[in-house]
């Protein structure tokens, strides 16, 4: 819960003080705050400086990665119909270079055409990821620019768009159905409830084929839910302003 509050903070930082409040609006202790932020830090998830806790080190990239997502698509992107094909090298791999290969190429949103073939549509920066893009650059023969007789079958298996799209809805759903105004005083659970969907919509939106105009159907729900999570990421930011502005935050 405080990576999540971190992770929807500017810059991913933020004081103990507005931590430590965070906690109690999650019904969390002080004591428990204060401790899991040293063991955060012990373990290399964050830093800090002068009472204030900033994401590093994995926690930083997930940030990155979940700004991305969540940030509305830019409309007309233009996509000249090619994709990006990258086939397994010949030859052993071991168990942990294969769970390497599966997380870079989820990072980097590419769908499983079969077992050692990924792909995706090039409308995406190629140079996004650098980390990721090396690890596809060592296990796999890449083609850009290629031409493919794609059919839509193909997308929806490739990418799973049924489900995920289902889910996405499912998700905007819960979301909407939270009460629109900030509640006066509103209890742990509730509060607990609206950051559990806040992560699961922050978790689905990074897994979005940010796939083209063209692949998608017209009633598409991603753009719905970044809309949905960023309403609901207002409200939360809401009530904690409200509770440190009211005197409750602790001293840091």
């Amino acid at each position: 819960m405080l990576a999540t509050a971190l992770l929807g903070a500017p810059n991913g930082r933020l004081p103990v003080s507005h931590l430590v409040q965070a906690g109690r609006l999650l019904g969390i202790a002080d004591g428990a705050v204060r401790t899991s932020l040293s063991r955060m830090v012990a373990q290399g998830e964050l830093s800090t400086s002068d009472g204030v806790y900033e994401l590093s080190g994995k926690l930083a990239d997930r940030r990155h990665d979940i700004d991305g997502a969540v940030r509305p698509r830019p409309p007309g992107i233009n996509w000249d119909g090619t994709w990006e094909i990258a086939v397994v090298r010949a030859g052993s791999r071991s168990a942990a270079q294969r769970h390497e290969l599966r997380a870079a190429a989820t990072r980097l949103r590419l769908g499983a055409l079969r077992d050692g073939c990924w792909a995706r549509p090039t409308n995406l920066d190629r140079e996004r990821h650098p980390g990721a893009r090396s690890v596809i650059a060592r296990q796999c023969l890449t083609f850009q620019g290629a031409i493919a007789d794609v059919m839509p079958a193909d997308v929806e298996q490739t990418f799973g768009l049924s489900e995920w799209a289902g889910k996405a809805l499912r998700l905007n759903e819960a979301i909407e159905a939270q009460p629109a105004e900030v509640l006066s005083q509103p209890t742990s659970a509730q509060m607990r409830d609206r950051f559990l969907l806040l992560i699961a919509a922050a978790r689905h939106l990074r897994t979005d084929p940010m796939l083209p105009d063209e692949l998608l159907t017209d009633d598409w729900p991603g753009e719905r839910l970044r809309a949905a999570y960023d309403r609901l990421t207002q409200t939360l930011r809401r009530y904690l302003e409200d509770a440190v502005n009211s005197g409750g935050a602790a001293s840091s």
